[in-house]
């Protein structure tokens, strides 16, 4: 295993607490230590009141929570409302729960929050607020619609949020695409079905399985000794190609979790060439496919080989002179003889017409 890019490894051994007091320009931070490792903390934000689910303060604070997240879960509710009222410990406790969750990018922020319609009846009004509660998501400042409608449950509001993230997480570009690392050198294998990966690995840091992209190109791929380059010109195209079959193929993936799988069948070959020598090397077929991985897994582009019991030998021998005059003559009989046949077939037709016409004397 080669690692090919520095990564850098988050945990959530400490709690960040970031406490909003009031307007949108003040904060305080506060570590609670529950945990003496050394990690990166894990960022959890809560209001003045210590609530998950943010209760923003004004236009400015409203605009600052959008702008400073992905994607904002807004409640916006009235202190009068009853569904209001009876939403509300259910939503605190969703927040809650899901500020726990650890997604694949760590930079990606999401969070629940709350926006009271009669004290700020003019953001309400701009997002066509009609009925209490209503719950919408922000993707930054952007409304993404339609509201949610769905059971008013602490898994169904973290259920949709999540579903949200994840969908944005999955189209989020690979910021390593134009970092890669260059694989050259040998393998010494036994005759035997096996195996061969390449996956992204590190002994000091855990990797993001997200963010591991094992699109490649295969440069040069053969098993056996290389052939001399005049001896393997001297062989018909096919043979050429068979020997490295993956040699200049181009494997890109548009997809995160996912990495390219090759099968390779391996068959024993006596090259023989007219001059007596005699090389043995290998002939190769492969088979390719692009596997999906769990979202918790690394992907490895994998090279699996089986062993033919089936060997080939390919031989080259000059014909002598006489062989090529044989066949000439071979062709030549065989259209005279085709000639003749289709000369007598039209002289009987014409000659039964005639009979039949009474033009026959």
């Amino acid at each position: 295993p080669i690692p090919c890019v520095p990564w850098q490894s988050q945990t959530s051994g400490q709690y960040q607490r970031r406490v909003r007091w009031g307007g949108a320009g003040s904060e305080e931070t506060k570590i609670s230590e529950e945990s003496d490792s050394e990690e990166s903390p894990k960022e959890i934000e809560v209001d003045e009141e210590g609530h998950h689910a943010l209760d923003l303060k004004g236009q400015e604070g409203f605009e600052q929570e959008l702008r400073t997240h992905d994607y904002t879960l807004m409640n916006f509710y009235a202190p009068w409302c009853h569904w209001c009222k009876a939403l509300a410990p259910t939503y605190e406790k969703a927040a809650d729960k899901f500020d726990e969750i650890e997604f694949t990018h760590k930079r990606i922020r999401a969070k629940f929050a709350s926006l009271n319609c009669e004290k700020y009846s003019a953001i309400c009004r701009q997002y066509k607020v009609r009925a209490y509660p209503t719950l919408l998501i922000f993707n930054y400042d952007k409304p993404v619609y339609p509201r949610y409608d769905g059971d008013r449950s602490v898994d169904s509001l973290v259920d949709f949020l999540k579903k949200a993230v994840l969908d944005y997480e999955t189209h989020m570009p690979n910021i390593f695409h134009d970092q890669a690392c260059r694989i050259e050198g040998y393998i010494n294998v036994a005759r035997v079905p096996g195996n061969f990966h390449v996956e992204a690995r590190s002994q000091t840091e855990d990797l993001s399985p997200a963010m591991a992209n094992l699109s490649h190109i295969v440069h040069h791929l053969q098993f056996g000794n290389t052939l001399v380059p005049a001896l393997e010109k001297k062989l018909p195209t096919r043979q050429q190609f068979m020997i490295h079959p993956l040699d200049g193929e181009v494997f890109i993936l548009d997809k995160v979790h996912a990495a390219p799988q090759h099968y390779i069948k391996v068959v024993t070959t006596m090259y023989e060439f007219e001059n007596g020598q005699r090389v043995s090397s290998y002939q190769l077929t492969t088979q390719n496919r692009v596997a999906t991985y769990q979202s918790d897994e690394i992907p490895e582009a994998k090279f699996t080989y089986d062993m033919s019991p089936v060997s080939v030998i390919v031989s080259q021998r000059r014909e002598p002179f006489y062989s090529f005059l044989t066949s000439l003559f071979a062709i030549i009989g065989g259209a005279f003889t085709v000639i003749s046949l289709c000369d007598g077939a039209v002289e009987t037709v014409n000659v039964r017409l005639k009979r039949t016409l009474g033009k026959l004397s």
